[in-house]
């Protein structure tokens, strides 16, 4: 089983664009945001490298935008946060890629090799496959409001209201 160093440099994506952040390397391809439902992977700390090598090179090739964490220490130190546990891959498939044929051709790469990591990812549903480290997230439209921290976040700020609606009705209920 492979361990994650402190050193440890994935390679450098050959046509994407690569950001890193503190905790983050995210790697983009075009200048669309990806619009399909999310795709999570989640490794354990002791995981990560065996798994990295695993998924980066399906990644690369299908030019499929994602992030992932940079060392087993910061992804142990994101358990305390509930809304990136268990997170170390996020994968943001463009619309014409099935995310659920995706899912599945992960968990195969990822089978058979001992790889460990949380069953349970806050606001995603485990696919069933045979590793259980591989999570979808259903994604309403971005364009719809009314539902979840975007609906909220809409209402708040007064977009969205009827033309007799005044400005204000969304931060008093």
């Amino acid at each position: 089983m492979a361990v994650l160093s402190t050193t440890w440099e994935p390679p450098g994506s050959r046509c994407g664009a690569v950001i890193w952040t503190r905790a983050w390397r995210i790697v983009t391809y075009g200048d669309t945001i990806p619009q399909a439902a999310r795709l999570y992977v989640a490794l354990g700390p002791e995981s990560l490298a065996e798994g990295y090598e695993l998924l980066f090179p399906l990644l690369e090739e299908r030019q499929i935008c994602h992030r992932h964490v940079r060392s087993p220490e910061l992804l142990r130190a994101m358990e305390g946060l509930a809304a990136w546990a268990g997170k170390s891959v996020v994968l943001d498939p463009p619309e014409s890629v099935d995310g659920e044929a995706l899912a599945w051709e992960l968990d195969e790469r990822l089978s058979g090799r001992g790889l460990t990591g949380p069953t349970l990812i806050a606001g995603a549903q485990p696919l069933g496959g045979r590793t259980g480290l591989v999570f979808l997230r259903r994604q309403e439209p971005r364009g719809e409001q009314g539902s979840g921290a975007r609906g909220w976040l809409a209402r708040l700020l007064g977009e969205g209201r009827t033309p007799h609606e005044p400005r204000s009705a969304g931060m008093h209920g």
